[in-house]
């Protein structure tokens, strides 16, 4: 049975000749080829907005919402083998409060109908969703209705949700929707 999933994309290093939002959009189009195991996936604008806990410059991000029949961990592993593809080297951090390494390319599996789990390698929902205005405001854009549980309790509309984040002045659309 197919859950909807939710999807962030983000990118803020350039690829070979390839801008951020080049990437985004070539990442879009891997998500929606026929060899995906998303079902209908509609994607959100790009936007621009400041990085946060992060280091470089300036993040281009956009959301993803489909169906899917694997289960996260399959999910999470192909969205993983997509950023490898697309030249993202993954570093360690050594503490929440580390900024995070700038990145070709970021796939985070943000939500999953009706799945909350929290193992080494996956936490659902993702736990700072609900905070991120780069999350909230391009999901709100192409699934504004749907009600979530961002944090234990509180299940509201991913539109409140977004309403609720903290304001980025930077965040601003960077063109119109890919897909």
């Amino acid at each position: 049975m197919s859950a909807l999933v939710t999807i962030a994309l983000g990118a803020n290093l350039p690829r070979g000749t390839d801008s951020p939002r080049d990437t985004l959009a070539l990442a879009m189009a891997e998500m929606s080829s026929p060899e995906s195991p998303l079902i209908g996936p509609r994607f959100s604008r790009i936007y621009r907005s400041t990085p946060v806990r992060a280091e470089g410059p300036s993040f281009a991000n956009a959301v993803a919402v489909g169906r899917c029949n694997l289960a996260p961990l399959a999910l999470l592993t192909w969205l993983h083998n997509i950023e490898v593809a697309f030249d993202r080297i993954r570093t360690k951090s050594s503490g929440p409060l580390v900024p995070s390494a700038a990145r070709t390319l970021d796939l985070d599996l943000v939500d999953v109908e009706g799945i909350a789990m929290n193992t080494m390698h996956l936490t659902l929902p993702h736990p700072r969703a609900g905070q991120r205005a780069f999350v909230m405001v391009p999901w709100a854009e192409i699934d504004p209705d749907r009600l979530v549980t961002l944090l234990p309790g509180v299940q509201q509309s991913v539109s409140a949700w977004a309403a609720a984040c903290p304001v980025d002045p930077a965040l601003s659309p960077w063109e119109i929707a890919v897909a």
